[in-house]
């Protein structure tokens, strides 16, 4: 019998096992071999964005779809949003330059300052949940890390939904955000442990001496 469909099934098997690995918290070998090229694909994904929104002030679905958002009635999902909204985010918004969604596409709801490419709060809270999530993976029991997971994608999800509702945002803003957090965060989780250093008591001790 040809060995082709137990090649088949391993090649199938390799991904969902690099998942496993990135779920429970414990990037081994296989997961390091899916999170070097995911980090380089999401990268090409955001200059792609990045050049497109530099290329045109307003993308295409821009604004339907951050009218669709602003019309729904999100009844107590408000609070949260607003919350998120509350918050401040840093990025790379002075190199691009982009404006901010104007009042006579979008309802404006919190008039905001500042440049619009790509979402802090996009980047921040979606680098956050997913580290955060990675970091507490390994020390839950496994029965409980599926409700992890979907806390950490509903924040992201809330977050970029929030952003747009309050016309502080468009939508390829919030988009570049993610991609810019979720490429940062595969590789940072990619990178081999003996480059990531482990400072101790006597690193920091050996430091002051040093500058001293």
């Amino acid at each position: 019998m040809s060995e082709l469909p137990e090649d088949a099934a391993a090649a199938l098997a390799e991904p969902k096992e690099a998942a496993a690995e990135v779920i429970a918290g414990r990037p081994g070998p296989t997961a390091r071999r899916w999170l070097g090229p995911a980090a380089l694909v999401v990268s090409v994904l955001f200059a792609i964005d990045t050049y497109l929104v530099v290329a045109n002030q307003v993308l295409p679905f821009d604004v339907p779809i951050a009218r669709f958002i602003q019309q729904l009635d999100w009844g107590p999902v408000v609070y949260p949003m607003e919350l998120i909204n509350a918050s401040s985010g840093v990025c790379i918004k002075l190199v691009i330059s982009r404006q901010r969604p104007p009042a006579d596409l979008v309802h404006i709801l919190s008039p905001t300052t500042g440049f619009s490419y790509p979402s802090g709060h996009a980047v921040f809270f979606t680098w956050m949940s997913f580290m955060v999530a990675v970091s507490l993976a390994p020390k839950i029991r496994p029965g409980f890390r599926p409700i992890l997971w979907t806390v950490a994608a509903i924040v992201i999800v809330l977050t970029c939904f929030a952003r747009v509702w309050a016309g502080a945002h468009w939508p390829s803003d919030v988009i570049g955000g993610v991609l810019l957090a979720i490429g940062w965060s595969a590789f940072v989780l990619w990178l081999p442990e003996r480059w990531l250093p482990s400072p101790t008591f006597r690193w920091f001790r050996g430091r002051a001496r040093v500058t001293s």
